[in-house]
């Protein structure tokens, strides 16, 4: 069945794909730190050959009739890798996260110049994949969905050819969303995610595009318990234009280093402005927070975590006794520029 969709999404796509830049194309990315990894596939440990059986049952074959991909020495190393031309693999992960817990999923690819490759994420239902990865001949990563035999296109990004690259998918249960990364590059966020189960990634090449040709290498993945502690120490970081409190906060989500930087999502403009609002006390004993500015507009309050809160504006006063004691991130508007600064509500 699955042969079917990608013939026709293939001719779908060649008649109306539009390329943009959505993501840039980076030389250096953040290495791989396999040993923070509880599950990691290198391939070192198996012989040249078919991968299956030898790597079951970590790996099988999509369907009794899938074609099998190959262990090889990647030609400028001795590293050993999986290669995929017409074969149908999937990396069975079987986990069911719950809202407690936070996962990262990385591999890298190499495409190689004038060939396709393609990535599928299973989760509960083998016929809705909530998101492929179609890496097109001409250079262009397209990313889309499957939903009731149906195509929906989410994003596309540009990539380089017969070069690796490293991509993650991070997985947020609380907050009822996962996002795709490209060489440490945002690409797509998929915020109607419905299903916490993570069955396998897809790895395959048998019509998507032809012809194909692709090596993988370093699959790896964790889970993380998000109510680990951390320190209140506010040394921010941010990622994709969201405030952490500190590192600590932001590894618990799923982000490394490759992910985020160090410093609040705030430009030179940003910090310009927050020494012009006037807003006391702060830190606050009482939860109450005066605001002397009549031209400013709040849009959102997410405490250290990054999870949003409701908040309570009247009369000029931020009210903010129905949340828990500790720090929040403000952001908002001052005529036509943004602002983003913190509020300390202490015991």
């Amino acid at each position: 069945m699955k042969h079917i969709w990608l013939v026709v999404f293939f001719l779908f796509v060649s008649k109306s794909l539009v390329i943009s830049q959505k993501t840039g194309n980076c030389n250096v990315c953040c290495p791989f730190d396999v040993s923070t990894y509880g599950d990691c596939v290198d391939f070192e440990n198996l012989v040249l050959g078919p991968v299956i059986p030898q790597s079951s049952p970590q790996f099988t074959l999509f369907s009794a009739n899938s074609l099998n991909a190959s262990i090889v020495s990647f030609p400028t190393s001795a590293n050993k890798c999986m290669y995929v031309e017409n074969g149908d693999i999937d990396y069975n992960i079987d986990r069911q996260l719950s809202e407690s817990k936070s996962a990262r999923l990385e591999w890298k690819m190499f495409v190689q110049n004038g060939k396709g490759a393609s990535i599928g994420l299973e989760t509960n239902d083998p016929s809705a994949y909530p998101l492929v990865i179609l890496m097109s001949s001409n250079q262009v990563g397209i990313v889309f969905r499957i939903q009731n035999n149906g195509f929906i296109k989410l994003t596309d990004f540009n990539y380089q050819a017969n070069s690796w690259i490293k991509f993650a998918i991070i997985f947020n249960p609380k907050e009822d969303f996962f996002e795709l990364w490209a060489n440490d590059h945002f690409v797509h966020r998929v915020t109607d995610y419905r299903s916490n189960k993570i069955a396998d990634l897809n790895i395959y090449g048998d019509g998507m595009t032809s012809p194909n040709g692709f090596y993988v290498d370093d699959i790896c993945y964790r889970e993380v318990d998000i109510n680990l502690s951390c320190t209140l120490e506010y040394d921010p970081v941010c990622v994709n234009s969201k405030n952490y409190s500190n590192r600590c906060f932001a590894e618990l989500a799923g982000y490394t280093s490759c992910e985020y930087y160090v410093g609040e999502c705030a430009s030179s403009t940003n910090e310009f402005l927050n020494s012009k609002i006037n807003i006391y006390p702060n830190p606050s004993y009482t939860g109450l927070f005066s605001v002397e500015d009549n031209d400013i507009k709040f849009a959102s309050l997410v405490d250290v975590h990054g999870q949003s809160y409701p908040m309570v504006f009247t009369q000029e006063v931020i009210d903010l006794r129905h949340l828990p004691y500790g720090i929040y991130i403000l952001s908002g508007t001052k005529g036509q520029l943004t602002f983003a600064t913190k509020l300390v509500f202490l015991r």
